[in-house]
């Protein structure tokens, strides 16, 4: 009993310590979106530095269509790298395909860093799906932190394969197998196609076979016609995200199906084929919600150091600013999904959230970072983004790293005086 009473005792006095019991249960939260402005459909990666990158549609039309990329190191708070994407020259090539550039995926195939884009020219009849290299094999290069990027070629055409709407590229390495497949489409269905072994071109023995989706014309309420293709394979299955619904309104959401194999049949959770235009809804609104309403065309799965994983999509928001009359913005937002004992993923009441657990990456993120010479030997840099008073900086080929007295150190994408 004595020591029953010693035991409450210390735990009466835990509690008036300020901040002990409250900083044990505290959960530090993030606010939706995490980037405020337009940014559909958007591929985010993890970097070879352990940053995070993201592009979008909205991405390329940055100064007339160069692009723009940003940067974080915790998945939340984004900053815009100031270099373009891509050159001048490698634009005008691109505008021989499509005047217009939509959907990219930036992925690695490989050993090797690869962007896909959608190239949209006067109508679904001719876009085309092009491929976008990088000099170097690693990401961020040591020139230019993220490119440029060059034009290497087209992959498929609604010209050449003659498949309405071949936009939305969506390309992944299969893990068994090392075979590299595309998943692509929209109002004219959607479709798998093998690549070479380099992911820069159709396979030898290229068949386009439909896996998803019914067209426009079979389905003109939409509600079965599906864009925005994005897989991700978890405990034996591949995951077939799309959208579908019309972009600009409420009515736009995001489905899923699976399969064993990404060479496979699709189905919902009901065990009815996507070629059908079958699939579980997952994240969905109504008429009714203005704060955030059409969420869909995902960018990525991360999992964090506690087990949590969470996932990129768009979704109109309503302050985000207006930059066109009447049309409402869809911003980027981050949000845990779960898995259900069944292995199915699920959102927490299948709402956009605008509040979310911030993802744990631990402290190690930057470890591999590049150490500090002398005194200026990288040059001398002005910080002007960052918080706190560093101790030494230094400035890499557009870059700057910054180690703090602390000991931690942070890179950061800033234009020097």
């Amino acid at each position: 009993m004595h020591i029953v009473h010693k035991l409450l005792n210390l735990l009466v006095l835990f509690s008036l310590l300020p901040g002990v019991l409250h900083a044990q249960t505290e959960t530090k939260t993030f606010s939706n979106p995490v980037f405020a402005h337009d940014w559909p459909d958007p591929t985010v990666w993890q970097g070879d530095d352990s940053l995070f990158y993201t592009f979008s549609t909205a991405g390329t039309n940055y100064a007339k269509g160069l692009g723009k990329i940003l940067w974080s190191e915790d998945m939340v708070t984004w900053d815009t790298i100031p270099d373009y994407v891509w050159t001048s020259q490698t634009l005008s090539q691109l505008k021989q395909y499509g005047s217009s550039f939509w959907a990219p995926q930036v992925t690695r195939i490989g050993g090797r860093w690869l962007m896909y884009l959608t190239c949209y020219g006067n109508s679904s009849a001719d876009p085309s799906i092009v491929v976008l290299t990088l000099d170097s094999e690693t990401f961020p290069t040591s020139e230019g932190l993220h490119g440029p990027w060059s034009l290497n070629g087209v992959i498929t055409s609604s010209r050449e394969n003659q498949i309405i709407d071949t936009i939305d590229p969506f390309v992944t390495e299969d893990t068994i197998s090392g075979r590299v497949w595309m998943f692509f489409g929209s109002t004219g269905r959607n479709y798998r196609v093998e690549l070479a072994a380099d992911g820069l071109s159709l396979s030898d023995s290229a068949t386009f076979t439909h896996v998803a989706g019914l067209s426009l014309a079979e389905n003109p309420r939409r509600n079965k016609v599906f864009e925005g293709a994005y897989l991700y394979y978890h405990d034996g299955y591949w995951y077939y995200f799309v959208s579908a619904g019309l972009y600009s309104n409420y009515t736009y959401n995001l489905k899923v199906g699976r399969s064993p194999s990404i060479d496979g049949t699709f189905v919902s959770r009901s065990g009815l084929p996507m070629t059908e235009g079958n699939a579980t809804t997952l994240l969905s609104t109504t008429s009714d919600e203005k704060d955030f309403f059409g969420p869909g065309h995902c960018g990525e799965l991360f999992e964090d150091n506690d087990g949590r994983t969470y996932i990129y999509y768009h979704c109109h928001a309503k302050d985000v600013p207006i930059s066109v009359a009447g049309y409402i913005p869809r911003a980027l937002m981050l949000q845990q999904i779960y898995w259900d004992e069944e292995g199915w993923p699920y959102f927490e009441d299948g709402k956009p959230l605008a509040q979310e657990t911030w993802p744990n990456l631990g402290d190690d993120s930057f470890q591999d970072l590049p150490s500090f010479g002398e005194e200026g030997e990288l040059g001398a840099a002005t910080i002007f983004t960052l918080t706190g008073q560093p101790i030494k900086t230094a400035s890499s080929r557009g870059f700057h790293i910054i180690r703090y007295p602390d000991g931690t150190v942070r890179k950061s994408f800033v234009i020097e005086k």
